[in-house]
């Protein structure tokens, strides 16, 4: 057994430990938590085609994915993938930002770190230095609800990532990370005005809740996205019909 080399996402899900502490909630919301949270998992694997009986179209697609593996445990969720052509980066940066989409429609906001590293990573086994950058990125470096980039990827693979749709969902923020803006990707996930108003209110709720933390460390990150959503207020995306 041995390395190898592959694209590396590590995601954490924020205010999910509230649900696990809090005492306060009933039999029936506890109940309503887990399941949201498992069928979050479960649209994860869809999107980024980890079952067998996913459709046709998905089969094909996940070709750029084979060998895929994810790992969830607690609130952590860690995926990797064999790197074999460029088009795999533009790729798994779009299933991120469907993978926030889903995370807001099923009630959680992430931070996380995508990055390219070697890593031992199946069943039984998980680990290796990628897999240290990776946890290191999210825990230190994200800090706010946003999947940042390894700049190393972005040096690499430079003139792949001259894209138009690239060139909007991939910002960089005030502290130099880059990011994927999930506000710009939302005309790439949805074809529809009705169901991007209908994230974006759901979004909402969840900033609102957040703000009004006692924590001051939790309430810093949610008041870093009502400025981002803010600046999408100003000008948001609408969709001809």
């Amino acid at each position: 057994m041995d390395y190898e080399k592959k694209l590396i996402l590590f995601i954490d899900l924020l205010g999910f430990k509230k649900y696990i502490i809090d005492k306060t909630q009933d039999r029936r919301d506890n109940e309503f938590n887990i399941q949201r949270f498992i069928n979050l998992i479960e649209a994860i694997r869809d999107d980024f085609c980890l079952d067998a009986d996913t459709n046709l179209n998905q089969r094909i697609r996940s070709g750029l994915f084979a060998d895929s593996i994810i790992t969830q445990f607690s609130d952590s969720i860690i995926l990797s993938t064999k790197y074999r052509v460029k088009s795999q980066l533009e790729a798994i940066m779009i299933d991120i930002i469907n993978l926030i989409c889903n995370g807001i429609y099923f009630g959680f906001i992430f931070r996380g770190a995508l990055t390219y590293g070697n890593i031992i990573h199946n069943n039984r086994y998980l680990f290796g230095p990628g897999f240290i950058d990776a946890y290191e990125m999210e825990s230190k470096r994200a800090i706010y609800p946003r999947v940042i980039i390894d700049h190393r990827l972005l040096e690499e693979n430079g003139d792949y990532l001259e894209s138009e749709m690239l060139k909007k969902i991939l910002i960089k923020d005030d502290d130099n990370e880059y990011y994927l803006d999930m506000f710009s990707g939302l005309q790439y996930r949805y074809s529809t005005q009705g169901s991007i108003d209908i994230i974006i209110d759901l979004l909402s709720k969840i900033i609102d809740d957040g703000i009004k933390d006692s924590d001051q460390h939790i309430k810093e990150k949610y008041d870093w996205l009502k400025k981002k959503k803010m600046i999408y207020d100003r000008n948001p995306i609408k969709i001809d019909i």
